[in-house]
């Protein structure tokens, strides 16, 4: 029997957090799957966000594809309307191909 470990988020990082109204979060989860079998060692991790209000602006395909940690928060709503001043919950939810998942939170304040 093969166990797996489910991957872990060590943390996500917001860049500015801070953020203006209107303005454009920089936003990455840091997550590993530790799996110490040789066959599920290459477990590979899917990246799936959620937010609050707002809306995810996505990286160029290039970048995307090389990072799939990484994504931009727009405090703008899907109209392009800003969002208020307030505090915001990003969510990112990792899954290895087994359907091991873990989940991790950041609070945005937008000012």
């Amino acid at each position: 029997c093969i166990s797996n470990y489910e991957p872990v988020i060590s943390e996500i990082t917001a860049d500015p957090n801070p953020v203006a109204m209107g303005g454009l979060v920089s936003l990455r989860c840091i997550a590993s799957d530790e799996d110490e079998s040789s066959i599920r060692a290459k477990d590979s991790i899917t990246y799936d966000w959620s937010a609050s209000a707002g809306s995810f602006v996505v990286p160029d395909t290039i970048d995307y594809i090389l990072h799939p940690s990484k994504i931009y928060w727009a405090a703008v709503d899907s109209s392009g309307m800003e969002t208020d001043t307030g505090y915001y919950t990003i969510t990112c939810q990792v899954n290895d191909e087994n359907n091991a998942v873990d989940i991790l939170s950041i609070i945005v304040k937008v000012e």
